[in-house]
């Protein structure tokens, strides 16, 4: 059970900075899937805490700081990859976004590390999980009235007369972000759920009806990522039913019903569906250049054949750049226009920075899985890394602030208290 922190539990300014950041943390979370700059706001309120608690008690926060570095490493090495590309190019505009990586295990860390904010972990849960229920609701809510019409005196619901148009598909649903990482938040909302349910005080009937409506925005939102992720979570969570009850090797009868079942699902989807018939028809038809097949696989390919060139440094942080000259020079018009990122964040690093970069990445990835058995909840570390770790390879998630603030503040959160 979360006690409440009072002031009375310890009088000093610095507890008073480390309790009001914790609630602006709240807020931050809150505001995540809203539109992107809402959550910078308190986020930026929570730095500036952290940062009058460092000053306040320089001494005893370095002594914690030297303690946690081993954690805190990976994404410091992160950001500094990125600032020591500036000697190369001098376009700030690719390092803002990375600073997140810096400032929030860096000031932000007189928050995480008291102890008011262990007490307290389930309101910052709670903080996330009714964020996304809200925009959730929302958005089913806005979908629905955007399809009613009032006619000769009676309602009338007309959303599928041009399916260009529904307020149900993911072009009109996701109002605020991208639906793939929206479909990574929703997921995780549903992993903490069901992982902390009696944690949360969360009812049997909250937890079902809350499960089906977010699963039923999961499917509107219409990510292949989010459908691959779930029918992983799905399989893990599985597995560990099943061996708790010493039959998991029933596992292997069960999982080509959950591979066929995805499939199914995934083929009544109208997105998805026409996604995959489109590829699978070029296929058929004689194509055997992967890049006409599907967009990503022109993306991954043309990033792979310039990371051919400079395997080991890498191009810098002109590597966008340089990613969008050659599909120009490939005769890739629509993908130079928009300069299209590599939509894999393994390739998207390895092709900025190198080797270098892609070991820093992978020891991002790492750290939590070493690291878990000394967390406060080391059931939430799995299908965290699940998570981020499967997105990876489809998108490049720490290019954008939208999978940027959500891997660091809970790399931050789930690692930081003990």
């Amino acid at each position: 059970m979360v006690e409440k922190f009072t002031f009375k539990d310890n009088e000093n300014w610095n507890d008073k900075y480390s309790y009001y950041g914790l609630y602006s943390l709240c807020v931050t979370l809150f505001l995540m899937p809203f539109p992107r700059g809402w959550s910078l706001y308190p986020l930026g309120i929570t730095l500036f805490l952290g940062l009058m608690a460092w000053l306040t008690d320089f001494r005893y926060y370095i002594k914690l700081f030297k303690h946690k570095l081993i954690i805190l490493a990976p994404l410091i090495s992160y950001f500094i990859i990125h600032a020591a590309g500036l000697i190369f190019n001098n376009n700030l505009a690719n390092v803002t976004d990375k600073l997140m990586f810096l400032l929030v295990p860096v000031f932000g860390f007189p928050v995480f590390v008291r102890y008011c904010f262990f007490r307290n972990i389930n309101l910052i849960l709670k903080g996330f999980i009714f964020g996304i229920l809200f925009v959730c609701l929302l958005e089913f809510t806005y979908a629905l009235w955007q399809g009613i019409s009032f006619d000769n005196g009676s309602f009338i619901f007309t959303d599928d007369e041009d399916h260009l148009l529904s307020g149900f598909l993911h072009e009109q649903l996701s109002l605020f972000e991208h639906p793939t990482y929206l479909s990574i938040k929703v997921l995780f909302v549903v992993v903490i759920i069901f992982t902390m349910k009696q944690e949360l005080h969360f009812s049997k009937i909250f937890v079902f009806i809350t499960t089906v409506l977010l699963l039923a925005f999961l499917y509107s939102l219409s990510s292949l990522t989010g459908f691959i992720l779930m029918a992983i979570l799905f399989t893990v969570f599985l597995y560990k039913f099943l061996k708790l009850k010493r039959i998991h090797y029933l596992l292997l009868v069960i999982l080509p019903v959950i591979i066929f079942t995805t499939y199914k699902i995934s083929s009544v989807n109208e997105r998805l569906n026409q996604k995959l018939s489109a590829s699978w028809n070029r296929y058929k038809n004689g194509e055997t250049d992967l890049r006409n097949i599907d967009p990503r696989f022109l993306e991954w390919l043309t990033t792979i054949n310039l990371i051919q060139e400079k395997p080991i440094f890498g191009y810098g942080l002109n590597s966008r750049d340089i990613l969008a000259n050659e599909y120009s020079q490939n005769g890739y018009d629509y993908e130079a226009s928009l300069r299209l990122n590599s939509h894999n964040q393994f390739l998207e690093t390895q092709l900025a920075f190198g080797i270098p970069g892609t070991l820093i990445l992978l020891w991002m990835l790492l750290k939590p899985l070493i690291r878990r058995k000394n967390t406060w909840n080391q059931s939430l570390i799995i299908p965290f890394l699940i998570i981020v770790g499967i997105s990876m390879l489809f998108e490049s998630i720490l290019v954008r602030q939208w999978g940027i603030m959500f891997f660091v503040l809970f790399y931050c959160i789930l690692l930081i208290p003990e």
